[in-house]
């Protein structure tokens, strides 16, 4: 975790040193989106290569695809409600990319959707490559193997450390926020235990269960081996799914959700992948500002997800 981080601060020098050379943006901004691609497209193969969880995903897939979308649209849609207390962050991303939301064509608007709808498809092409070539047998385990993903995330938050040192005054965000910040991980928390709730109306699931599930906010292979031990293997399979998938929807889903619902959201959404997996597609879809929120909300969950299970699970025995 602290390594990771500090190689996102590592690319921040060089960004900083390249920030009044406008060419070196671009390649920057593709880097990362090839190499989103290439991470999503191993993650598949490993998902596809590894019989347990593809047998799981077939067993107990139906409950974790709820739990997951649920709680992940419960944090999106309260940090939508909560936006207000960060309005002031939105601005300076509008005034950077050009006319206000209000000034812009219809046409405009649904560009810039289908451009977001496009990304997504796109992401979840890769990742579905992935997965039907190492089902078939055609992607030898090595591809997918080892340390590989972990060498991507690397090489992708450097390149996000990057953008961050092309605006260096986004690492002002948390000074002028104050207090504010913390309403992020509460947020994040308060909109998993709404869609745990509604996630329980619809499934044969208590609310104790979808929460204690949902309450691994995406950290999902923690998440999984706490509730396995504290409240059983078949939870424990459904708390695997349910977080990875909440990370698959923010992966796939990131340049949508901010694009109707606003920055925040994808923040929310992402919970503690925030911080790492998801962070270089929020990047892409927000502003350098709210990747430093994500950092924070990501490393402040990451900290609380092995207390919160515990809590949720006595609470609810």
């Amino acid at each position: 975790m602290f390594f990771e981080i500090g190689v996102l601060a590592a690319g921040v020098a060089p960004g900083y040193l390249l920030r009044k050379n406008k060419k070196a943006y671009k390649p920057v901004s593709q880097a990362t989106m090839l190499s989103i691609y290439a991470l999503l497209f191993v993650l598949g193969a490993r998902i596809g290569g590894d019989d347990a969880i593809f047998d799981a995903i077939g067993q107990l897939g139906a409950q974790a695809l709820i739990i997951g979308f649920a709680c992940t649209m419960g944090s999106a849609m309260v940090a939508v409600l909560a936006g207000r207390f960060f309005r002031d962050q939105f601005r300076p991303a509008q005034a950077a990319a050009g006319p206000s939301e209000s000034d812009q064509t219809e046409s405009q608007r649904k560009n810039g959707l289908c451009k977001a709808l496009c990304g997504s498809v796109i992401i979840l092409g890769f990742f579905s490559l992935g997965l039907a070539l190492s089902r078939l047998g055609i992607l030898p385990p090595a591809a997918y193997e080892g340390d590989m993903t972990l060498y991507m995330l690397w090489a992708m938050l450097f390149m996000v450390g990057m953008g961050v040192g092309f605006d260096i005054r986004a690492l002002l965000v948390v000074k002028e926020l104050g207090l504010r910040v913390l309403l992020v991980p509460l947020l994040t928390i308060a909109g998993t235990a709404l869609g745990a709730f509604i996630a329980s109306l619809f499934i044969a699931q208590p609310f104790g269960d979808c929460l204690t599930v949902g309450i691994g906010l995406g950290y999902y292979s923690l998440s999984s081996v706490v509730v396995t031990e504290l409240g059983g293997a078949a939870l424990g399979s459904i708390a695997l799914l349910a977080n990875l998938f909440r990370e698959l929807f923010c992966l796939l889903a990131t340049p949508l959700i901010a694009r109707g619902l606003g920055p925040l959201a994808p923040v929310a959404a992402a919970a503690a992948p925030g911080m790492d997996t998801c962070l270089p597609i929020i990047a892409q879809s927000t502003n350098e500002r709210f990747v430093i929120i994500a950092l924070f909300n990501g490393l402040a969950l990451t900290m609380l997800v092995p207390l919160l299970i515990p809590l949720v699970i006595t609470a609810f025995s």
